[in-house]
């Protein structure tokens, strides 16, 4: 009975000591209009396309586990079911893990869209600096275009490849028009991504700046490098004439039985 008469008082107490609604800002993401707008910025944006890059479904884990299960370099021994279907090449569609993998590699290119738009449009930024991040978004968006035709799309060039989105999305609601390019058109574009990257690098290669070394007192030239910032992440990306076959569906031909 006392619960009853006291539990309606608490209630009104606790409800006069609130004078404004609770509205906590995120940490972790900033408003459109205010992202990227100066240099600061700009060197941010640059680090989460690496993030990007590092992130679990992308170089730090399922994109390198599952190409090397779908090749047979290794052998899936543990009890992920998502696991063992790239290991035997039977691959579902409701594999959440691919998924992940998928949505890793395209979070890479919209951050490298992002870079490619805004970048250009600061002016406090100084030119050498403002083409290598440039020349790294286009390397990096190359290198995701590549990875995702080897996995989702077909051999041939006139065969089904994957979405080719180069510019950010205006709303949430024109994603849902994309369409698949045509793997040609896919190797066409990632050909003109490095052809850009190249040239944005050769405009500023000349360019040497001292480095005192701690070691011995001295100073040694460094010249400007689209991995010289980013040591972990290669700088040469091989084109073949043909890309690889699809591993998403089906079992490849030569494959080892199960």
């Amino acid at each position: 009975m006392i619960r009853k008469t006291l539990l309606p008082a608490v209630l009104v107490i606790v409800a006069a000591g609130c004078k404004q609604i609770l509205d906590v800002k995120p940490i972790n993401e900033v408003e459109q209009g205010s992202a990227i707008t100066n240099p600061a910025g700009a060197r941010a944006a640059l680090a989460g396309l690496y993030d990007g890059l590092q992130s679990t479904g992308y170089y730090g884990g399922t994109f390198v586990f599952f190409s090397d299960l779908s090749a047979d370099d290794v052998r899936h021994s543990g009890t992920f079911t998502t696991y063992h279907q790239a290991d035997i090449n039977q691959l579902t569609a409701d594999n959440t893990t691919i998924e992940g993998l998928w949505d890793a590699l395209y979070r890479v290119v919209g951050r490298a869209n992002i870079i490619l738009q805004r970048v250009p449009e600061i002016a406090a930024l100084p030119a050498d600096e403002r083409d290598q991040m440039l020349g790294e978004a286009h390397f990096a968006r190359a290198l995701t275009f590549h990875n995702l035709v080897k996995l989702f799309g077909e051999q041939s060039p006139g065969g089904v490849g994957v979405p080719l989105p180069l510019v950010p999305p205006p709303d949430i609601a024109s994603t849902s028009n994309v369409t698949r390019a045509t793997t040609g058109e896919v190797y066409a574009q990632i050909l003109s991504d490095l052809a850009v990257a190249e040239s944005l690098r050769a405009m500023h290669s000349h360019r040497i700046t001292p480095r005192s070394s701690t070691k011995t007192g001295s100073t040694r030239p460094r010249t400007s490098s689209f991995s010289s910032s980013h040591p972990s992440t290669s700088s040469c990306l091989v084109i073949t004439t043909a890309p690889r076959a699809p591993r998403v569906a089906g079992v490849r031909s030569g494959r080892r039985p199960s």
